[in-house]
C-alpha cells in the first residue's frame, strides 16, 4: 500500500527486436513501472496470469520484495558550466537522467545579461540518447542528458557574442531543478563563464609521486604513480605522451633537462 492505495504495475517493458513493447519482452527479465515511490520496507509481489510465448501459464507465485534504499537527503549541485558561442554545457553532481525535474527545460536557465538571456530564450536541448534507448524508457526519458546522466547540453537560439564574464542563474521559482526529493542547492545557483577564446598556453605546476611501487627507492619503476598538476583544465588526446628524463647531467629546469658533458647522457 502506498498512501493508503494499492501499488499497481503501470506497464511491463523491455526490448523486442530493438523496440519497446509494453506486453512482451525478450529473455527472462521484466521491467516494472510502478505508480508511486516505495518507502523502505518488505512487500509481497504476486505473479499471476503470465505465460510464455507458447501460451504455457506460469504457476501463481509470490515473493518477498525488500526495498532497502534509504531516503535521498542529498541535494544536487552544479559542478560546472561551460559555453561556446553556440552551445551551453551544464554538469550536475548526480544523475539528472531520470531522477530530476526541469534540468532539461530551457526555462530553468536565465540571466540578467541581455545578450546571454536572448540566447537562452527558446534554446533547444541537444539529443544525446539513442532512439532505442528513448523508446525503452518511454515518457520517463527526456533523451537529452549526457551518457553518464549528469549533464545537459543546449543549443543557443542565437550565437552568443564573445565576452569574458557571463553570469547564469540555474533553477528558479517557476522552473525549479530538483532530484526526486531535493531542490538544487543553492536555488538559484549562479555560475559564471567566459566565451573569449583561450590564447594562454597551459603549464605544469607540480609533479608529485603519490604511490611507490615495489622497485628501488631512488628509481622510477613499474607501479610508481605520478600526479601532474596543470595551471588549467586539460584535454588529453589519444596521442598525448609524457616523457621522463633522469637528472644524470644535473638538475632539470622548466626549459628542459640539464646539458650533459664529460661523456654523460640523459636517460629518457
Amino acid at each position: 500500500m502506498v498512501g493508503g492505495s494499492p501499488l499497481v504495475v503501470a506497464g511491463v517493458g523491455g526490448f523486442k527486436g530493438g523496440q519497446a513493447n509494453t506486453l512482451r519482452f525478450l529473455g527472462r527479465r521484466a521491467r516494472l513501472q510502478l505508480n508511486g515511490v516505495l518507502p523502505p520496507g518488505t512487500y509481497r509481489l504476486a505473479l499471476s496470469n503470465l505465460t510464455d510465448e507458447a501460451g504455457n501459464h506460469l504457476a501463481e507465485a509470490s515473493t518477498a520484495l525488500v526495498v532497502t534504499k534509504s531516503a535521498d537527503t542529498v541535494a544536487p549541485t552544479v559542478v560546472s558550466v561551460r559555453s561556446t558561442a553556440t552551445q551551453l554545457f551544464v554538469t550536475y553532481s548526480e544523475s539528472v537522467f531520470l531522477d530530476a525535474t526541469n534540468a532539461a527545460k530551457p526555462a530553468a536557465y536565465t540571466s540578467t545579461n541581455g545578450a546571454l538571456n536572448a540566447s537562452l530564450t527558446a534554446m533547444s536541448v541537444v539529443r544525446a540518447g539513442s532512439p532505442a534507448r528513448e523508446a525503452y524508457y518511454g515518457g520517463a526519458f527526456f533523451g537529452r542528458a549526457s551518457y553518464d546522466g549528469t549533464g545537459v547540453t543546449f543549443n543557443y537560439s542565437q550565437p552568443l557574442p564573445a565576452a569574458p564574464g557571463y553570469s547564469l542563474q540555474i533553477s528558479n521559482t517557476d522552473t525549479p531543478v530538483t532530484d526526486l526529493a531535493n531542490a538544487l542547492n543553492p536555488t538559484p545557483t549562479t555560475a559564471t563563464f567566459s566565451t573569449v577564446p583561450d590564447t594562454i598556453a597551459p603549464t605544469s605546476t607540480s609533479v608529485v609521486e603519490t604511490l611507490r611501487g615495489p622497485g628501488f627507492a631512488n628509481t622510477l619503476d613499474s607501479g610508481d604513480v605520478l600526479q601532474v598538476t596543470f595551471s588549467e583544465p586539460m584535454w588529453v588526446p589519444g596521442n598525448a605522451s609524457i616523457r621522463v628524463t633522469d637528472a644524470d647531467c644535473g638538475t632539470p629546469t622548466p626549459s628542459g633537462p640539464a646539458t650533459c658533458g664529460g661523456g654523460l647522457t640523459n636517460t629518457v
